[in-house]
């Protein structure tokens, strides 16, 4: 793999596997990039791959130091809620796809199947992961979020907007 000298790699794989990988890449001499995807998404990575983690991004759609203000407003609110308690991707997500889904019900002015579909189709939402409609095939368009590993913790690095 290392033969073809890539500039990045991309690991598609869930975060405890990703640290082995990051560990073994930086053990042969790569020190590019590594990216991947959501399923890094977990602080035990930087403590699985330690200084292997450094320089190395995955998508996300929340990160809690993102700093849009309707993303702060959703931590603050979250951690008040539930003492103290951090925010992440995927309570973020629990939030706006239950707000999407009750937008729908009321915008469909029924708890017909067919109308909500139709509803959420016309759907454009601001939410906390970002700005939210759906395309001809009912595919979700929105944000994405890129988080870095730093100094052994992972962070907002930017947002992608489609």
């Amino acid at each position: 793999m290392l033969s073809a000298e890539p500039d990045v790699l991309y690991v598609s794989d869930y975060y405890n596997d990703v640290a082995i990988i990051a560990k073994q890449a930086r053990a042969l001499g790569f020190m590019g990039p590594i990216v991947g995807g959501d399923g890094w998404d977990s602080p035990k990575y930087a403590q699985l791959g330690g200084t292997a983690t450094e320089n190395t991004y995955f998508t996300n759609h929340f990160a809690v130091d993102d700093p849009h203000p309707a993303v702060q407003a959703f931590v603050e609110a979250f951690a008040s809620e539930f003492g103290g308690e951090q925010a992440d991707a995927l309570s973020a997500l629990a939030y706006d796809s239950t707000n999407l889904m009750l937008d729908a019900v009321r915008r469909a002015g029924s708890a017909d199947g067919r109308a909500i579909r139709d509803a959420l189709q016309s759907t454009d939402a601001s939410t906390v992961c970002g700005q939210v409609r759906f395309d001809g095939d009912r595919n979700p368009v929105k944000p994405a979020v890129i988080l870095m590993i730093h100094e052994g913790r992972q962070g907002y690095f930017t947002r992608i907007d489609p």
